[in-house]
């Protein structure tokens, strides 16, 4: 009599609720609406990112990559992050180095995500463990508020307005796709659809795991919690047989893409057939570090994620560099008290799956899930892999979905538990007073990345006692033209770590053009007495003992910087002109010709090579290095010079 009583006014609560809902949330409106939002918010969150400098890892990834000058190099597909890298490649072949396009691409990847969060929490609700699980008008309401919450969050802005961690954005992307088109494809299973539509859905999530594992390494996690949705959402009650397709169990409709998580490895095994290069290639990918042991890096993860966790609960002070301690003892409390708080997050979480499973409790099921997809989308990067920088706040973008999803679901559960009836101008109070404050706090802080100063002035004002942070700084006040500024940055970084070579070798740069040659020559000889593969110290060194006519010298430091850096077009050219010096001139058109192939637009090897093809007579080669060089830079007034002498006829 009392479940009957319960019943009654739970239908009772519904039909109330519908009456109450407006009818954009009933109706076919619903969609546009949302949709229209989500965008809206992303816009305006992003609408002063567009103009931001290129940053950081940005320099050697994309404006430094010749890869990506040439779709050509794409085909046929291989190697790493390969969805990730063609993207960049298709931003260069319509828009060149503008960045401008390269940040509408990320924004529109962002609001596409905030889009699939809230498609993929509405698939969620309409599961058989939790249809009709909740009230009227939840479902739709708490995907809205999860996709609003994860376009505005600012710990995301460092995912979106950081160019290179389109990355994280686009695994993000692919990510959620597969398990939307997956829950949909089981849906239809579930619904005893036709086969059509559940074979369409089903393939195109496998087409959506492979893209995510070319984005970034973190989609291997991807069979794990499509193994979640499988066992919390899809058990059937013992009185039914729905879903279940004669002859495929469960295991089976995972089994695909398991396969497909070990994709990547086999991808480096078939370059060579064995297993040579593989670690050191993977552990460069995910700048894997042994100067942290696993078991350091693991106590460490410890207490990154409880630092996680207070960003997405309270983004404050949030940086781009941390100085984030390594922790190498489990007795430190930080490690232990961290350990018990996230043990007691996670074992909660467990616990309410199992208990749900018996009494379905749609909000509740899904706070859980979204705590144990935060755990789970972050094992890669916070585990036992020691990676060298223990922390970054990109790293939380696909975890971010667990989070907004948890927070939604758990508002929603709470407000059924206490017993609001009047649960849209509640959802609207929970908007107004978290979506609004973080849209505001993501616009303030997408000002730090406008330019290098902004950003590392940000960074040293909260890692001052980190070297990379004064260094970084340092080279954006060279580039703005500081030069006394960026000297005191980078002696701040050497104050902060001696063996630093490349706080050496910018220093040493600087001396060079103050024309202090001897201390930008010991500065040069440091960084790579420290680090014996530096390139361009070598480089500069051989340039500084050129001018001191030390030819021999020179051409040694020149040889072992083309040596280190096989394709170091300004060290062939350095080199050349080097065996010019020398007398050696068809060495040293060899050399130009290597530094104009590796470089089409370089513009004094291209002129170089023709002066010397001038000397040896070779006029027709000569001209034609002349008018390459005028291709690259019109307005060179030499090269047109010795191109009109060129064609000035011979005195008899």
């Amino acid at each position: 009599m009392r479940r009957e009583d319960e019943a009654r006014r739970d239908r009772a609560e519904t039909e109330a609720s519908r009456d109450r809902a407006p009818a954009w949330l009933q109706g076919p409106a619903y969609a546009p609406v949302c949709l229209f939002l989500i965008v809206l918010a992303t816009l305006l969150v992003y609408a002063n990112t567009f103009r931001a400098a290129w940053h950081f890892d940005d320099n050697s990834h994309i404006l430094q990559s010749r890869r990506l000058r040439d779709l050509g190099n794409f085909w046929p597909p291989s190697g790493t992050r390969y969805v990730g890298y063609l993207s960049f490649a298709l931003n260069y072949r319509f828009g060149g180095l503008n960045v401008v396009g390269y940040h509408v691409v990320n924004t529109a990847v962002h609001a596409v995500n905030g889009v699939l969060v809230w498609w993929l929490v509405l698939l969620l609700f309409r599961t058989p463990r939790l249809a009709g699980a909740a009230r009227a008008g939840t479902p739709r309401l708490a995907a809205l508020t999860a996709g609003l919450l994860f376009v505005v969050h600012p710990v995301q802005t460092q995912a979106v307005t950081y160019i290179i961690q389109r990355f994280a954005s686009m695994a993000a992307l692919f990510y959620l796709l597969c398990v939307a088109l997956y829950v949909k494809a089981r849906l239809s299973a579930f619904e005893g659809r036709r086969p059509r539509a559940v074979l369409w859905p089903y393939l195109a999530a496998l087409l959506a795991a492979l893209l995510a594992m070319g984005a970034k390494e973190i989609s291997v996690t991807l069979p794990v919690v499509l193994g979640m949705c499988e066992w919390v959402l899809f058990r059937a009650a013992p009185d039914s047989r729905a879903g279940r397709a004669p002859g495929l169990k469960r295991a089976a409709w995972l089994a695909p893409f398991v396969v497909v998580l070990v994709a990547i490895p086999l991808q480096f095994l078939s370059r060579d057939g064995h297993s040579e290069g593989v670690v050191s290639e993977l552990q460069e990918l995910t700048h894997e570090t042994l100067a942290i042991s696993r078991a350091s890096y693991l106590m460490t993860q410890l207490r990154v994620l409880v630092t996680y966790l207070r960003l997405l609960a309270l983004p404050v002070k949030q940086n781009f560099d941390y100085d984030y301690p390594v922790y190498r003892s489990v007795l430190a409390p930080a490690v232990w008290l961290s350990f018990i708080l996230l043990a007691a997050l996670f074992g909660w979480a467990l616990a309410v799956l199992f208990r749900t499973r018996r009494r379905p409790a749609a909000c509740l099921t899904l706070a859980a899930m979204g705590i144990v997809w935060f755990f789970v989308t972050l094992s890669v990067e916070s585990s036992v892999i020691p990676i060298r920088d223990v922390i970054y706040e990109h790293r939380l973008y696909l975890p971010g979905f667990g989070v907004a999803l948890a927070f939604a679901a758990g508002v929603f559960h709470l407000l059924a538990r206490l017993g609001v009836k009047r649960v849209v101008p509640a959802a609207a109070g929970v908007l107004a007073f978290t979506v609004l404050p973080l849209g505001v706090a993501a616009h303030v802080r997408n000002r730090v990345w406008r330019d290098e100063l902004t950003l590392w002035s940000d960074v040293v004002a909260k890692s001052p006692n980190k070297a990379r942070p004064h260094n970084n700084l340092g080279f954006a006040h060279e580039t703005s033209g500081a030069v006394q500024a960026a000297m005191a940055e980078y002696r701040q970084a050497l104050a902060l770590r001696e063996d630093y070579a490349l706080a050496h070798y910018n220093l040493g740069n600087i001396y060079e053009k103050l024309g202090r040659n001897e201390a930008a020559m010991d500065q040069y000889e440091t960084a790579f007495r420290i680090f014996p593969g530096y390139a361009q110290a070598r480089n500069n060194a051989g340039v500084l003992l050129c001018r001191k006519k030390r030819i021999e010298e020179a051409i040694a430091h020149f040889k072992a910087a083309v040596a280190l850096r096989a394709d170091y077009a300004d060290a062939h050219n350095n080199l050349g002109s080097a065996y010019y010096m020398q007398g050696a001139v068809d060495e040293a058109i060899a050399e130009y010709r290597i530094a104009v192939a590796l470089n089409p637009s370089f513009l004094e090897a291209h002129y170089n090579l023709g002066v010397l093809y001038g000397k040896k007579g070779l006029r027709d080669e000569a001209a034609a290095a002349f008018r390459t060089a005028l291709r690259v830079r019109p307005d060179h007034a030499k090269a047109r010079q010795m191109l009109e002498e060129l064609d000035r006829p011979a005195t008899p």
